[in-house]
């Protein structure tokens, strides 16, 4: 018998999260000796990603006394995930630019046309204005000067979120709206915003005749004036701009373009960037199927080629050792993923991670991008919260906080918890957070919750089996960070071919199913 071997490491630098694992052969068989995961800092395969990971590796390799001999890395190919505003192809609008209103707190029903003046530029203003009032400037402060203007106010757009503390402060009934890009608002020729009355929807935005006589737009125009009012119908507030050009993108740095619809697909409005595959999600149509209006798009795509990066070469540097270069994370994947008892030798993958979703089927894989991450934003878009609470929403059922101690599940019933509820989660759909039990949703029935967190795990997760071209085999093993979410895995289940099993990995027997591409990696770095 052979004695241990020295050590390996495998280094698998995801979207979101890293993992490592050091091994070694034990009398020639690959055992793992300390598995660990981290936040990735920075986008993937950034200067940060690589950094940080080599930092882990050194920490694990510190408490163990002994630094590996060899290590492997994926080559890295960032995703890119945000909310985006999306158009179909051809849908010019010519000098008109519509702009989301950001905020659900709207004051007093109505239509204006003006011109764009900041609040400190109100003592000279003539002439209808809408009065931009910018970030940080403070509601108190802000419905003072108002007040105290005599201009021809006949609307308020905000910047911070503070539409109802302005708005019943003022002495005169005009529409307010709040978080809304104030800035592109000022560069606009003139303005034309409306707030419709609760639980209405907008009338004169969606009137291209109107749009086109306020503006002061000529014949060629109209059909501008209706494809800018086509993309507000059924809204409850919106704001169209008449600009000194062709309708220009948000200010900001957004994380990438707006979408464009076309007949085989959605693609980014910017064509310079490459793209290996592009994600999105209409939030709206797919959580709340019946709400007409506001569609929001959340999106994700995997960078083109050129994008990835060789960490190989940095990795040595820091680390001491030679780190070897794999072309093929899904590969990776899928030999981590074999290790996991029970699983067929010839078990399809679906690495289910932050950015992409990877699917392998006898040895050909293909890689979706928009996963756990696009899953998030989704749920953020849905019910109008942080990202951060997000993340713990989307994970488990909710249950509604009726009382410190009472609880109702999403099934109905009702029981006793042995820990008060906070206040902030009292008379709202809860689940556990960091903290204790994170309240979100309001009045939100919790079944309604349950079918659109359903609705968007199977349109996000699930879409890699919904397109594969790939035979299954007759099991199928899922690995990665949402491998971990019991909905997702019975998500993707119901998308499989009769006679196909589902389930989680658990890579080397003892790894759980988030380590599949770095035991992959270390497997790949002990045979070098």
């Amino acid at each position: 018998m052979s004695g241990p071997s020295p050590l390996v490491a495998g280094i698998d630098i995801g979207n979101a999260t890293t993992e490592i694992v050091l091994a070694r052969a034990v009398d020639g068989v690959l055992t793992p000796v300390a598995a660990e995961q981290a936040p990735t800092r920075g986008p993937k395969g950034s200067g940060p990603s690589v950094t940080a990971a080599a930092a882990l590796v050194r920490r694990m390799a510190g408490r163990l006394g002994e630094v590996p001999v060899r290590g492997a890395v994926a080559r890295l190919t960032p995703v890119h995930t945000d909310v985006v505003s999306g158009v179909v192809a051809g849908a010019d609008t010519g000098r008109l630019g519509v702009v989301p209103i950001e905020g659900s707190t709207l004051v007093r029903a109505g239509a204006a046309v003006g011109r764009g003046v900041w609040l400190d530029d109100l003592g000279t203003a003539s002439g209808p204005v809408v009065v931009l009032v910018p970030a940080g400037t403070g509601y108190a402060g802000a419905a003072a000067a108002l007040n105290a203007s005599r201009a021809d106010v006949v609307a308020v757009a905000l910047a911070d979120d503070e539409a109802v503390l302005v708005g019943n402060r003022l002495e005169r009934r005009v529409p307010v709206v709040d978080q809304v890009p104030v800035r592109r608002l000022s560069q606009a020729l003139r303005i034309a915003l409306e707030v419709a009355a609760p639980g209405g929807a907008l009338a004169r935005l969606v009137d291209p005749l109107w749009l086109t006589s306020e503006l002061g737009l000529d014949e060629a125009e109209r059909w501008d004036a209706a494809t800018a009012a086509s993309r507000l119908a059924g809204r409850s507030s919106g704001v169209v701009l008449l600009e000194d050009g062709p309708d220009r993108a948000q200010g900001g740095e957004p994380a990438f373009s707006a979408v464009v619809r076309t007949e085989s697909g959605w693609r980014l409005a910017d064509a310079s960037v490459s793209v290996a595959d592009l994600a999105v999600v209409d939030v709206t149509e797919t959580a709340w199927p019946r709400q007409p209006g506001d569609h929001r798009l959340a999106a994700a795509y995997l960078a083109g080629v050129e994008a990835a990066v060789d960490a190989s070469y940095e990795l040595s540097e820091r680390l001491g050792f030679a780190v070897d270069l794999v072309e093929s994370e899904s590969a990776m994947a899928a030999l981590g993923a074999a290790s996991t008892p029970g699983a067929d030798a010839d078990a399809a993958v679906l690495d289910l991670g932050a950015g992409t979703a990877d699917l392998v089927a006898a040895g050909t894989a293909e890689t979706r991008a928009g996963c756990g991450a696009l899953l998030t934003v989704a749920v953020a878009e849905a019910l109008g919260t942080t990202r951060g609470s997000a993340e713990w929403i989307k994970r488990v059922p909710c249950v509604r906080v009726e009382g410190p101690t009472v609880r109702v599940a999403e099934t109905g019933e009702r029981y006793l918890d042995d820990v008060p509820a906070p206040g902030s989660a009292i008379g709202r759909l809860a689940v556990p957070g960091p903290a204790g039990l994170l309240g979100f949703g309001g009045q939100l029935p919790a079944a309604s919750w349950r079918a659109a967190r359903w609705a968007l795990k199977e349109e996000v997760l699930g879409r890699a089996l919904r397109e594969t071209s790939l035979a299954l085999p007759a099991t199928l093993v899922v690995v990665g960070g949402a491998a971990g979410d019991d909905e997702a895995l019975t998500a993707v289940s119901g998308l499989l071919p009769p006679g196909t099993v589902v389930g989680r990995a658990n890579v080397a027997g003892s790894l759980g199913h988030r380590h599949a591409v770095a035991w992959g990696l270390a497997i790949t770095a002990s045979a070098r």
